[in-house]
């Protein structure tokens, strides 16, 4: 449970602060001039890297304001783009990979050197919302 609003990123929306954008099953999400885009995705399966894709535009677009998130998944996917993220100074936050469903995604991150926080999804949730209070009053966390 969260107090962010939580939308589906869909094209042509512009980010706001402290909400959360979830990317739609079938599309890739990139990020430009603070505007979120979507196309249909387009690789097979084993080949599309979606969060590494995101993430990677979102290291781009917000330098060390970026903040991804790795949970439960397969294929390593995001291991690739939180480097990205960590080298502008952004942060990465990933699902401890003994509370995870499928720990592919977590373990790839950590072994890439991306753990800046690691908990549980309700831990990482307490950090994302007290690190968007900070940010709101202008403190660092």
């Amino acid at each position: 449970m969260t107090r962010m609003k939580v939308f589906e990123a869909t094209d042509g929306t512009e980010i706001e602060q402290n909400c959360i954008y979830v990317m739609a099953a079938g599309v890739n999400l990139s990020v430009a001039e603070g505007v979120l885009h979507t196309a249909v995705r387009t690789e097979s399966p084993g080949q599309n890297k979606p969060i590494d894709r995101f993430f990677k535009a979102l290291a781009v677009n917000s330098k060390d304001q970026a903040i991804g998130i790795i949970l439960s998944g397969g294929d390593g996917d995001g291991s690739e783009g939180c480097k990205a993220i960590e080298a502008v100074g952004g942060q990465m936050f990933i699902q401890d990979p003994s509370t995870a469903a499928n720990e592919s995604m977590p373990i790839k991150a950590v072994h890439k050197g991306c753990d800046d926080f690691m908990g549980s999804p309700k831990e990482l949730a307490q950090k994302l919302s007290r690190l968007s209070g900070h940010i709101l009053s202008g403190r660092s966390a």
